[in-house]
């Protein structure tokens, strides 16, 4: 994907289908389920070493990380689906997280309200990514 993205008008709906196949949990699911997701979820573009996410921060949407990546202030690589637990249980960021110095970042965000249908839809994806992101 091309690191000039800047904004949710500048990736089409087949590049977020794709982008969605390489992440552990969503690559379990058919085109079609993948296009419905696509469909809700917005892009946004992180500069190379911008803090996204302060400790203690409780999140509001799932972040899905398709480009770049994003590490804890101490160097500890996080895997590239971010906020299921804030948006479960409420509970806050450990650790500030900042987008990687090498280079930007491109997440695709979806808002809370899709987040649960999401989960109500496809259960098995919430499990596996609850496996994941245990420690975020």
């Amino acid at each position: 994907m091309d690191k000039t993205i800047r904004d949710e008008k500048s990736i089409a709906l087949t590049e977020k289908i794709f982008a969605l196949k390489s992440v552990v949990g969503f690559n379990m699911l058919n085109n079609s389920d993948l296009f419905h997701i696509a469909g809700h979820a917005k892009c946004k573009y992180y500069q190379p070493g911008s803090t996204i996410f302060s400790q203690g921060q409780v999140l509001n949407m799932l972040y899905i990380v398709i480009q770049g990546s994003i590490e804890s202030t101490t160097g500890e690589s996080i895997p590239p689906v971010i906020g299921v637990l804030s948006l479960l249980f409420d509970k806050p960021l450990s650790e500030t997280l900042v987008i990687s110095r090498e280079q930007g970042a491109v997440c695709l965000i979806i808002e809370k309200s899709h987040f649960y249908t999401l989960f109500y839809q496809y259960p098995a994806l919430l499990r596996k990514l609850s496996e994941i992101t245990q420690l975020r």
